[in-house]
């Protein structure tokens, strides 16, 4: 089990987030957000398939349209977004304090529907 840890990113808008780490303590993706306006806090939880799952067929599915449409069917942008954040923060932890990431200021517009996987035949 490894240590908890949580990284704070703050957005080029205001926007502040936490992501946490726990592994070994908490097996789910787990999302709660304070919205202003609202007096309670919203939240939902994805579970996570697991080692013996099959979440790697939903990749397959989105290759798969990729390959039928040849229109990706996930902006690269947010890839690079994500995988952008991902490197920044883990830079961060290292050197102890925050990064700048100027090279991040991506924008993209998201898919129209959603991308989530629903299993077999969605």
């Amino acid at each position: 089990m490894s240590r908890p840890l949580a990284l704070l990113v703050t957005y080029r808008d205001g926007f502040r987030a936490a992501v946490v780490g726990a592994s070994g303590l908490v097996a789910d993706f787990n999302f709660a957000a304070r919205i202003r306006g609202r007096s309670d806090p919203v939240s939902a939880l994805a579970y996570y398939v697991g080692v013996n799952g099959n979440s790697f067929s939903c990749l397959v599915e989105q290759v798969e349209s990729l390959m039928l449409t040849r229109r990706a069917p996930i902006p690269s942008e947010r890839t690079l977004l994500a995988s952008g954040v991902i490197d920044r923060m883990m830079r961060s932890r290292g050197q102890q304090q925050p990064v700048e990431t100027p090279e991040l200021a991506i924008s993209y517009r998201g898919p129209a529907d959603s991308v989530f996987c629903r299993g077999a035949g969605s």
